[in-house]
Formats: structure tokens, C-alpha cells, sequence
């Protein structure tokens, strides 16, 4: 789940289109990650972008670490329950 999207924690808070970005994400087992979306991240499903990366929204993302960070080298957005 999405903690914060460019440092916002506000609820909906959403992501613009290209350029350099980074979110942070709180896995199951409680452990936090920062994900730095860069001009070649990838979005899943195709039509996505950075957009469409929100607090409280369910992503995924895969790359490299640098330092601390994961850099993405793709980002799936899930659709919330009984969402399309």
C-alpha cells in the first residue's frame, strides 16, 4: 500500500506524469521501501503512468537498489477490491 507520493501523506494524493518521482510503500510485514520512479520506469496494466500511483492505492514494483531505495524499473498498479 502507498504511504506517500512525492512526500505527501494527504489521502488520494496522486502522482503527475513523467520525469522523476518516488513513492513509498508498506509491505505486510510492515517493512517500508522508498520506490524511485525515474523517465524509464515502466507502468502495468500499459496505459498507466505515475498518475495513477496514489496514497492508500496498492502498487507494486520491481528494479535495482541503490543505496536504500528501490529504482523501478516497472510499476503495477492493482485495481482496489470490486474495482475494475
Amino acid at each position: 500500500m502507498v504511504l506517500s507520493v512525492n512526500g505527501s501523506t494527504a489521502a488520494g494524493a496522486c502522482g503527475t506524469s513523467g520525469g522523476r518521482a518516488r513513492f513509498t510503500i508498506i509491505k505486510r510485514n510492515a517493512s517500508r521501501t522508498i520506490v524511485d520512479v525515474t523517465s524509464n520506469t515502466k507502468f502495468r496494466p500499459k496505459g498507466q503512468s505515475f498518475a495513477n500511483v496514489c496514497v492508500n492505492g496498492m502498487v507494486g514494483g520491481a528494479g535495482h537498489v541503490s543505496g536504500t531505495d528501490l529504482v523501478a524499473d516497472v510499476v503495477r498498479i492493482h485495481a482496489a477490491p470490486g474495482g475494475a
